[in-house]
């Protein structure tokens, strides 16, 4: 399996090149937590939408996300991710 990673930041634009896509609420016309936004990705990606992981620091952005039909996860600090991400199957 071909895990793709996504941008849905300016933050680390620096390290775009680790990215296969970026995206942004001001190309898209739409921004969090609209399901519109999701729905854009979605719709460029072209995955299941429980194949997506969304990470983000906003509660009310990671809900959405889930209502959505993506795997959502609070951000809150790196230890926090690398356990979170054990629970996930990228294989």
């Amino acid at each position: 399996m071909t895990v793709k990673i996504s941008l849905i930041s300016h933050y680390l634009l620096k390290h775009q090149k680790v990215f296969d896509h970026l995206f942004f609420s001001c190309e898209a016309g739409w921004q969090k937590p609209d399901h519109a936004f999701y729905q854009h990705i979605h719709t460029v990606l072209s995955l299941v939408k429980n194949s997506i992981l969304f990470w983000d620091d906003s509660h009310r952005n990671v809900e959405s996300a889930r209502e959505f039909g993506w795997n959502a996860e609070i951000y809150t600090d790196f230890n926090a991710f690398e356990v979170t991400m054990k629970k996930y199957d990228f294989n």
